[in-house]
C-alpha cells in the first residue's frame, strides 16, 4: 500500500512540473551559416561574406527578449550606442518545446534545443540555413 501511495505522489509531482519557458532576455553569441554558404556560387558567397563581416560586429551586442504576451523584441546596437528595438508580432513554441516560431510579415520556424539552463540553440532549414546560439542574459 505504501508503494502505491508513493508511486501516486511521484506521478502528481512529475505532472505538476512547471512548463518550460524561454521568457526573458537572451544574448546572441553565435550565428553559423556554414550550410547556407555551401549552396552559394563564388560571387554570391563573396557578397554574403561581406554582410557577415558587418553582422559579426553586432553578434554579442544583439538580444532576443521573449516577453510573456508572446511578443519578441530583437534589440540590436546602433552606431549611436543605443539599442534599436525591432518588435516581432508573435512568437511561440511547440507543445514538445522542440521548435520555436516567429510571426512577422512571414512565419519563420526554428528547431530548438536547450543545451543548458542558460543556453539555447535554434536551427533553421529555411534559406538562409543557419544556427543561432543564445545565452540567457541577466
Amino acid at each position: 500500500m505504501r508503494i502505491v501511495v508513493l508511486a501516486l505522489l511521484l506521478v502528481v509531482i512529475v505532472s505538476c512540473k512547471p512548463k518550460e519557458t524561454i521568457n526573458g532576455k537572451w544574448r546572441l553569441t553565435k550565428i553559423d551559416y556554414t550550410e547556407h554558404l555551401k549552396t552559394l556560387d563564388t560571387e554570391s558567397r563573396a557578397a554574403f561574406e561581406e554582410i557577415l563581416a558587418v553582422q559579426a560586429e553586432m553578434i554579442d551586442l544583439t538580444f532576443f527578449n521573449f516577453l510573456e504576451d508572446s511578443v519578441l523584441q530583437v534589440i540590436t546596437p546602433k552606431k549611436s550606442g543605443e539599442g534599436q528595438i525591432m518588435q516581432i508580432e508573435k512568437w511561440g513554441a511547440s507543445k514538445n518545446f522542440d521548435s520555436l516560431y516567429f510571426v512577422n510579415s512571414e512565419i519563420e520556424l526554428f528547431l530548438m534545443k536547450k543545451v543548458a539552463l542558460d543556453t539555447l540553440v535554434l536551427f533553421s532549414d529555411a534559406p538562409p540555413k543557419r544556427i543561432l546560439t543564445l545565452v540567457k542574459s541577466n
